[in-house]
């Protein structure tokens, strides 16, 4: 006899009906008869409700490989890159398994990660993430994927799966394949790899992506107090003196992103507040910039305040 999961079978010796939801090995299935745990049970004590669903897959057969569905040539849940402009990627996910999964997606680049898209994908549904231009697919260093599959309906919960693996332009220099569930030539990737696939994957990517240890970016500390920036300091009016002290700021602060520090540090003094609040309007105004915050108050006390550099 022929079995699939998501095919709805009848127990032979108990009463009830359930869905085929793993192929356990050539002997045994797993049915979902609504209770809070599925059952166990030998091929030989069910029977087929309906034959005409496609995709089956013969669990009689030892050489035939395990699957959980099918959406064209895609047999598990996937992402799919295709080229629809000659500078121009687009990214989708392929979800032939028989549940709807919820997802995010980020990416990781200069070793920070950036959310991409959400949302939820039903069986034989696939739903397009994002597009990139091959120049900023060529910074991306892994993705990854935070998954919750579910059935509507009465069943019992699965668990939460993240999965990451590493990228680099190497993989979209093999030769694309047509992809049946979209139609379309692309190159198409698992997410549903093992650990020591992905460990595997993740050595044979290191040369290709040519991790190599980042050295420590230095801090720039600048002290605007007014006597260390002009020789008479008494002699001016309190206006020139912070017209003074913003310029100076301004200025380290662009000599510090040319020199590709990672942060830099005001002193600026406690006094009436109206310096520290020129400064922190100062560094909202530039885009490299990270975080602001409080200087170390055992070497600054309150008068200083931090930048993280991009």
């Amino acid at each position: 006899m022929i079995y699939r999961i998501g095919q709805r079978v009848r127990l032979l010796h108990q009463t009830g009906e359930g869905v085929i939801t793993d192929l356990i090995d050539s002997k045994n299935v797993e049915v979902d008869l609504g209770e809070d745990f599925p059952l166990e049970v030998h091929i030989d004590d069910i029977v087929p409700v309906d034959n005409h669903s496609k995709s089956f897959y013969s669990v009689k057969d030892p050489n035939q490989e395990k699957a959980i569905g099918s959406f064209g040539n895609v047999f598990e849940l996937s992402l799919a890159v295709t080229q629809v402009e000659e500078k121009e990627l687009t990214f989708k996910l392929i979800n032939p398994e028989p549940v709807n999964i919820l997802y995010t997606c980020y990416i990781k680049h200069k070793n920070k990660y950036q959310g991409m898209a959400l949302g939820q994908i039903g069986h034989k549904e696939f739903h397009e993430l994002f597009s990139l231009r091959v120049d900023e697919v060529q910074k991306i260093k892994s993705f990854y994927f935070q998954l919750l599959s579910f059935k509507r309906g009465t069943g019992h919960p699965h668990a939460p799966e993240t999965i990451e693996f590493p990228w680099s332009k190497q993989q979209l220099q093999k030769p694309s394949t047509r992809i049946e569930a979209i139609k379309q030539k692309g190159w198409i990737f698992s997410l549903r790899k093992s650990a020591s696939e992905l460990e595997k994957a993740l050595e044979s990517a290191k040369p290709l992506l040519k991790v190599e240890k980042t050295p420590t970016r230095r801090e720039k500390v600048i002290d605007l107090h007014i006597e260390e920036l002009v020789e008479k300091p008494h002699q001016l009016a309190p206006s020139e003196m912070l017209r003074i002290q913003t310029k100076k700021a301004e200025k380290e602060l662009s000599k510090a992103l040319e020199e590709n520090c990672g942060a830099i540090v005001f002193i600026h003094g406690v006094g009436n507040g109206t310096l520290k609040k020129e400064i922190i309007t100062l560094l909202r105004s530039f885009t490299e910039v990270q975080e602001i915050h409080p200087g170390n108050p055992s070497k600054y006390g309150n008068g200083a305040t931090r930048a993280l550099l991009e």
